[in-house]
């Protein structure tokens, strides 16, 4: 008896846990483009390139443009987040990332920023050339 009340509280906890991570996931995916402009320290255009998953994912960007921030230039850009529910991603297309949280590793010389809204891709836009002059209007009209 013990054994199934023990299965039973794990079964439950695991359902909750499931339900709020989706529910976080889907309030988080209602940012405004006008919140994520206003949330970032960097805006950069550029392919995802190489990414790590562990829970936390890290990538490591290949920036094309700067449209609002510094980067410095001695340092290896890396952007974290926290992976829950694997957008289609496709590494080839270029994207707008909204970044934010800025750290410096001294020791491995890189800086690293947290996209905003933090779990999955919801900090991606694709780049679409509508997509960048709206953000670059946007970044003009909030900054």
């Amino acid at each position: 008896m013990k054994f199934e009340k023990v299965i039973l509280t794990l079964f439950i906890l695991s359902v909750a846990f499931f339900n709020s991570s989706r529910v976080l996931s889907q309030q988080t995916a209602n940012i405004s483009l006008e919140e994520k402009i206003q949330e970032s320290e960097l805006i950069i255009i550029g392919k995802l390139g190489t990414t790590t998953v562990t829970g936390f994912a890290n990538a490591h960007p290949i920036v094309d443009e700067i449209l609002y921030g510094e980067l410095p230039k001695d340092k290896e850009l890396v952007v974290t987040f926290v992976e829950t529910e694997l957008s289609p991603i496709n590494y080839t297309e270029k994207y707008i990332f909204f970044l934010k949280d800025p750290r410096i590793n001294k020791k491995f010389k890189t800086i690293s920023f947290s996209l905003v809204g933090d779990m999955d891709y919801i900090g991606l836009e694709s780049a679409t050339k509508k997509k960048i002059i709206h953000v670059e209007e946007l970044i003009k009209k909030l900054k």
